[in-house]
């Protein structure tokens, strides 16, 4: 009997315990990402947020909160969206208390190049044109003694002694233009699938820029 008395009273402390430390979740927020870094794409990244159901999910950049918030759905689980690189901090409050996350978006190259073709057309519109001009008609690759590597030259004109930068989708390369602002390159590759390569310019003393894509045949 006396067995049967004190394992009851540890099942009650021990079912009490569980209460109260469920009845302690259930009133405080809860907050929890799958990474903290995460990558751009071309114009954004998604992160899975896991919080209290039915509960706001604010965004914080530069200790300053963006307009957008999300809301979590009935299991708690929802998606934030990020348009930019930097430091974040997301946030959910429950109860009078907060429970934070901070999150780093890193900037891939793909994002990279995006936002220099806005730019691009924002400065356009604006008038603001970089010199930049394909000399070569047209750009052909030529096959490799081994016949598994193919090149195409690529000649130009800039400003003096500025960055070209050339790009295809898997691979980029810098060069700077000469003197006279005469650029030339000879472009590698293991494959003649690449229909397109994009070269531009960047002046970074006064953030104008000039790009320019060639088809290859």
């Amino acid at each position: 009997m006396n067995n049967f008395i004190v394992l009851s009273g540890i099942l009650i402390f021990v079912g009490i315990g569980l209460w109260s430390v469920s009845y302690i979740q259930l009133r405080s927020p809860f907050l929890e990402i799958n990474r903290n870094i995460v990558t751009l794409d071309e114009k954004e990244a998604n992160l899975k947020i896991n919080a209290n159901p039915d509960s706001k999910v604010e965004v914080w950049k530069h200790h300053k909160k963006l307009s957008r918030e999300y809301t979590t759905d009935k299991y708690g689980m929802t998606k934030v969206k990020f348009y930019s690189p930097g430091d974040y901090e997301l946030k959910t409050s429950k109860n009078n208390h907060i429970a934070k996350k901070k999150v780093y978006v890193k900037a891939s190259k793909k994002y990279l190049r995006h936002k220099a073709h806005e730019e691009l057309l924002k400065n356009n519109k604006n008038g603001v044109k970089e010199k930049l001009i394909i000399t070569l008609k047209n750009l052909t690759w030529n096959k490799g003694q081994n016949d598994s590597e193919y090149s195409v030259s690529i000649e130009g004109i800039t400003e003096p002694n500025i960055p070209v930068t050339i790009s295809e989708e898997y691979d980029e390369k810098k060069i700077h233009s000469d003197e006279k602002g005469n650029f030339k390159i000879k472009w590698e590759s293991y494959s003649n699938d690449a229909s397109e390569i994009t070269v531009y310019v960047i002046n970074d003393v006064i953030k104008r820029l000039r790009k320019t894509e060639k088809k290859l045949k």
